[in-house]
């Protein structure tokens, strides 16, 4: 059973849109190498957020990208998509794109009501080298998530590392925080009320195939 801000994600990201409704970014349109981090950013997009970090360990200072569509005057919906891109400096002073998604941030209006009329701002940063991603919204139910990625030497890529999620029913008060470490293969689910410390606790192993971040699906559930 998806959970709900995984399912929320999903209507949103499969919902019919009008034909003048922006679409997410196609992640053809940006290149494996370029002279500098703008050479990444394609045209009709912008950068919302920069991060320098060392992900890969050799002191050079790399880059993650967050974009966003750029706002078209007239057209209503435009400048609400978003797309995470992850480079390395190279040691030529050139740089590699490593990784991408047009998936793992949401949009300005996919957080629903709690948002606020703004709309969402995901809360992305890198501790230890892993790209950390904080999003949460919702309405009755308000819902948190944090995904992690870290760069895979063997792949050349950013590999999703583990996915928590947290859901709160505002109306009665149930609460349930899930968290699967796709390192280990293990998930801890973790069951009850904000206004009660008794938490029915379980855990158990899940399918831990590789995933990446061009492949990241916020459909998917392990089990």
């Amino acid at each position: 059973m998806l959970s709900f801000p995984i399912l929320l994600a999903a209507m949103l990201l499969h919902a019919p849109q009008d034909p003048d409704a922006p679409r997410a970014l196609n992640l053809q349109r940006i290149p494996i190498t370029g002279p500098l981090p703008t050479s990444f950013v394609p045209s009709g997009w912008l950068v919302e957020k920069q991060l320098t970090a060392d992900l890969n360990a050799d002191q050079r200072p790399d880059r993650v990208l967050m974009l966003n569509e750029k706002k078209v005057a007239q057209q209503e919906n435009s400048g609400d998509e978003r797309a995470l891109v992850v480079l390395l400096a190279q040691p030529d002073g050139t740089w590699k794109r490593v990784g991408a998604s047009n998936k793992v941030v949401y949009c300005k209006s996919c957080y629903g009501a709690l948002s606020g009329p703004a709309g969402g701002f995901p809360d992305v940063n890198v501790k230890k080298g892993v790209v950390v991603i904080y999003q949460e919204g919702g309405s009755r139910q308000a819902w948190n998530t944090t995904t992690r990625f870290r760069y895979e030497p063997s792949t050349n890529r950013m590999r999703l590392i583990g996915v928590d999620e947290v859901v709160v029913d505002r109306a009665n008060g149930d609460i349930s925080t899930t968290s699967t470490n796709l390192l280990t293969g293990t998930q801890e689910v973790s069951e009850g009320r904000i206004d009660q410390d008794q938490v029915k606790k379980t855990r158990h192993s899940v399918k831990a195939s590789k995933r990446y971040l061009e492949g990241f699906n916020p459909d998917e559930v392990w089990k």
